[in-house]
């Protein structure tokens, strides 16, 4: 599904629209989240994330995600990928200026800490970063009352 520029709650609402979503479960899922962001989809990631893998990426607030790969995924995933990224855009609001210093010496960190041989190291001081553990643990949580509806 070609998807332009939009607020996420204008995705989640052609969610539930379309039978992907309940009201209820959209409401758990993004209870405790901002969704009035904005959501690009772009052939690329700023920062050239795309590179290292990454299939969305949160700054200043709002989300861009890779095309090919969103376009690719089932609406359950996406709706998973998007509470994962929201929780970035809480994280970012809570602590502006402070989100970006303390992502960075947490990868920083991890990367000096974290065992893993060559390759893997970056990837595991990535998932190794405090707000990337909260994020992913929301997306899980997203997925499992996904597959329960």
């Amino acid at each position: 599904m070609a998807v332009a520029d939009l607020k996420a709650s204008q995705l989640i609402e052609q969610w539930i629209a379309s039978g992907v979503l309940s009201r209820s479960v959209a409401e758990a899922i993004f209870a405790s989240v901002p969704t009035d962001f904005t959501l690009r989809i772009r052939p690329r990631l700023p920062l050239f994330a795309h590179r290292s893998g990454a299939v969305a990426i949160t700054l200043c607030g709002d989300v861009t995600a890779l095309r090919p790969a969103w376009e690719g995924m089932p609406p359950t995933t996406q709706c998973a990928l998007l509470r994962h990224e929201a929780e970035h855009v809480r994280q970012q609001r809570a602590a502006p200026l402070l989100f970006y210093l303390r992502y960075g010496l947490a990868w920083v960190w991890g990367f000096m800490t974290v065992p893993g041989g060559r390759g893997t190291r970056g990837h595991r001081a990535y998932r190794s970063i405090p707000y990337e553990v909260d994020a992913y643990a929301a997306e899980a949580e997203a997925a499992r009352r996904l597959a329960e509806r």
